[in-house]
């Protein structure tokens, strides 16, 4: 149900190629991800579920709360459906879908339960800038580097979290 609607995402960079995931969230072709995703380019490349590819234009970016939307030009693109987080709770399945690794492990998924809900954490950067994340939804399905930017989805079938970092030390995978 969602699966189409999930894209692979990949910036280049200037020693090589960063990979990550995107959702459609409209027919005519706005795409949000991760912030950290593209970043550190200024040229990004959108793959379709159906394998037929984009290049795509940065529209807008919210650096602190790291999300980014993108744009391709197509339409009639299959869309998710948003869901509300505020009704998630401890012990919900949830799904996450993206993309671990490289494109061509586009559409990959894996499931768990929320463990907690209203979860801060604090990272630091490439640039040693501290970036803090607050009432983050943390779950058990494994995420994995590429994952950022897909979906974590209900058992409805809906997007309530954006995948955005895996903690390390034995922690469970925290949305947003």
């Amino acid at each position: 149900k969602v699966t189409p609607s999930v894209v692979g995402v990949s910036s280049t960079l200037s020693k090589g190629k960063a990979t990550g995931s995107g959702i459609i969230m409209t027919a005519d072709g706005y795409i949000v991800t991760n912030y950290h995703v593209i970043s550190r380019s200024d040229s990004y490349q959108i793959m379709l579920n159906d394998g037929s590819t984009y290049d795509a234009q940065l529209v807008g970016a919210e650096p602190e709360m790291d999300l980014a939307v993108l744009r391709i030009d197509a339409e009639a693109l299959p869309v998710v459906k948003v869901g509300p987080s505020k009704n998630a709770a401890v012990g919900d399945q949830v799904v996450a879908i993206g993309t671990p690794g490289s494109v061509s492990f586009a559409g990959t998924v894996t499931y768990g339960y929320i463990s907690g809900l209203g979860r801060s954490v604090e990272i630091t950067d490439d640039n040693d800038n501290v970036i803090s994340f607050v009432d983050m939804i943390q779950i058990t399905a494994a995420i994995n580097p590429g994952n950022s930017g897909g979906p974590l989805i209900n058992q409805y079938g809906q997007v309530v979290g954006i995948n955005v970092i895996k903690m390390s030390s034995n922690a469970d995978s925290i949305e947003g």
